[in-house]
């Protein structure tokens, strides 16, 4: 997957932020610019559609080789500190400190392969709220994972010789947390056996009353599983509303009393290839505010199961 942090790009990301939205398969997603009206932050308010019918489900049989390797390799437990080289399969504990004020604190550790590769990194925390995870190189290249909790996950090809620094960094408490660097296998992502971990590129562009508002790529991924019929990325979970063939959608409405939210996704899949295509579209209507309705249209590109 290619780096694509440029500055005007980040720029935008960081005002998009700026407008938080509930539904994770809509947050760092379909984060919004501040538009009129607010949330209170909790998934309380959602609507589920059509939660009064079974749960739509697809009998989907991949071709051999998608799912990938499913035991996590033998790993080293280790406590790092910052500025620590660390190696494959390695399971660290460092501690993050607490950003200051609007400046983010950071903790980097670096790492050098031996042989070109993919590798599989996760960021976790029970003590640190809100952590984020990059990896650079010296060439300006880097990947991001910005969840809006401490689960961090990347699924990346690194260059043998290359030197990557993986920084870990917050703006809210710090705390102690575990970075996994590791072969990519499913164990270590902790999927059940119908459960599949799908990477893709969105993006998505936003018009509020007609107008422009902001546009956003973001790489990032999701946990299908279609024989259940639902769809999740950290902070939220989706049911499938309705099936045909290979293709799925999940439909959900919010109301936050001054917004009401309108969200529908609809994605189609080819068992061979694993490739896994579609779009989205989330309407927000408020009844106070600069705008009347801004709405959200997301394309996803280059979606694939990888494990």
């Amino acid at each position: 997957m290619p780096g694509i942090r440029v500055s005007d790009i980040k720029t935008t990301i960081q005002r998009l932020r700026g407008f938080n939205a509930s539904l994770t398969l809509g947050a760092a997603t379909f984060a919004l610019v501040a538009c009129g009206g607010g949330s209170d932050g909790s998934s309380g308010g959602f609507i589920d559609v059509g939660t009064s019918e079974e749960t739509a489900t697809i009998d989907i049989t991949f071709a051999p080789g998608l799912r990938g390797p499913e035991a996590e390799p033998s790993v080293s437990e280790l406590s790092v500190t910052d500025n620590d080289a660390i190696v494959i399969n390695s399971r660290v504990t460092g501690t993050a400190l607490p950003g200051v004020a609007d400046t983010a604190s950071e903790f980097e550790l670096t790492y050098t392969p031996l042989v070109d590769r993919e590798v599989l990194i996760v960021l976790s925390s029970t003590e640190a709220p809100n952590l984020d995870l990059e990896v650079s190189d010296n060439s300006l290249n880097s990947e991001q994972s910005e969840n809006s909790n401490s689960y961090e996950v990347l699924l990346m090809d690194v260059d043998a010789g290359r030197t990557y620094t993986l920084t870990v960094s917050t703006l809210a408490e710090g705390g102690q947390f575990t970075l996994l660097l590791t072969e990519p296998n499913r164990a270590s992502l902790g999927l059940t056996d119908t459960e599949y971990f799908v990477t893709h590129e969105r993006r998505g562009s936003t018009l509020c009353d007609s107008s422009p508002e902001g546009a956003y790529v973001q790489q990032t991924y999701w946990i299908i599983n279609w024989a259940e019929g639902y769809i999740s990325d950290p902070d939220e979970t989706l049911n499938f509303t309705s099936v045909d063939g290979n293709a799925f959608s999940s439909e959900q409405t919010l109301d936050l009393g001054s917004v009401t939210e309108n969200f529908s996704l609809t994605l189609d899949t080819n068992s061979t290839t694993g490739v896994v295509s579609g779009n989205a579209t989330q309407t927000r209507t408020f009844s106070s505010g600069e705008f009347s309705q801004c709405v959200t249209e997301i394309d996803f590109r280059e979606g694939q199961v990888k494990l």
